[in-house]
């Protein structure tokens, strides 16, 4: 009797705050013409099962001649657009091969293990967290249960969010805004993946994101370098052996860690692109907005042309290297 008077407590106190706060994707879906935006994100991310599992994403990802790789960060901060424009010159097709919860290096070798993934370049995004660790202690969690079970799992959230979205097709119920004289809250947005080519499609319902000027952070001093050295050399070793050339990158954030990516760098042997710090705002005071992503993957289209990896590539010819 308690306990189903503690559900029924539970139901009607939570659920009215989850259609205010919480994350359930009541806008429309996006669209993108010849590609499909799959629902990955809202309450959970499906992103980690799906790209172990689904053969569909995984035979696009396979496709792709340049991957843009690393955690949520590469996915706010190198603009689609502007990389696909670039590449029209060398005919390439990129693919964002980056995940959220700060996800490791060791995941995406996971998943370019489980596609058979042999990308001619791949452009990793590097700070103070790429090697520390195998894996982001969310996925840690996940293969803890077991693959199977994970998927279990997001399924159910997935198969409650489809039922909510019908439901919203009923009755339109608005979304709230939370005000104050500075700054705008609203409800958690829907992350959409390119199963063409693995970037994210944001939806933000009622769209009001606030700024924050991004400072460069100090390097930590005195790290250990050991455990990143060799997660570092397994994953380069392991691209090398697949015939993927690797270079090095940061999208500015406030993890960066220039010494700790340049001494990665050297030790590896691959070309370290410079970060650009000028003018750079986030929307959450972790990942770049729109303006400051396009300005930083201007630059670093500019500077990955000039490494020897891209001219082993893409056969472009001598230039200065980093």
């Amino acid at each position: 009797m308690r306990c189903a008077a503690f559900l029924a407590f539970w139901v009607l106190l939570c659920q009215p705050l989850r259609l205010v706060w919480g994350s359930y994707p009541s806008h429309p879906a996006p669209t993108r013409d010849g590609d499909e935006l799959r629902l990955i994100g809202d309450d959970s991310h499906f992103d980690h099962v799906m790209m172990l599992t689904d053969a569909e994403a995984l035979d696009e990802a396979a496709k792709a001649d340049i991957m843009f790789a690393g955690n949520s960060r590469v996915q706010f901060g190198i603009d689609f657009n502007v990389v696909v424009k670039e590449l029209e010159e060398v005919g390439a097709r990129p693919y964002w091969l980056s995940f959220p919860y700060e996800e490791r290096a060791r995941f995406l070798r996971d998943v370019m293990e489980a596609g058979d993934l042999h990308p001619r370049l791949l452009v990793l995004h590097v700070d103070g967290i790429t090697f520390d660790r195998d894996y982001s202690r969310y996925w840690e969690h996940y293969r803890e249960l077991g693959i199977r079970r994970a998927a279990l799992e997001d399924a159910k959230i997935k198969s409650r969010n489809d039922a909510w979205r019908a439901f919203m097709r009923v009755v339109p119920l608005k979304q709230l805004e939370f005000r104050s004289s500075w700054l705008k809250w609203i409800r958690v947005p829907a992350i959409y993946r390119s199963i063409n080519y693995g970037d994210w499609t944001v939806a933000y319902p009622g769209l009001y994101r606030y700024e924050a000027k991004l400072y460069r952070p100090a390097n930590p001093k005195n790290r250990k370098l050991q455990g990143d050295l060799l997660r570092a050399h397994e994953f380069v070793e392991f691209c090398r052996e697949r015939g993927t050339e690797v270079v090095f990158m940061t999208v500015p954030n406030p993890t960066s860690n220039e010494v700790l990516a340049h001494q990665l760098g050297r030790r590896m042997r691959v070309s370290v692109l410079p970060i650009e710090w000028g003018d750079m705002n986030t929307f959450d005071f972790s990942h770049l907005e729109p303006d400051s992503a396009r300005r930083n993957t201007k630059r670093v289209m500019i500077w990955l042309r000039e490494t020897r990896e891209w001219r082993r590539t893409f056969g472009q010819a001598e230039e200065p290297d980093f």
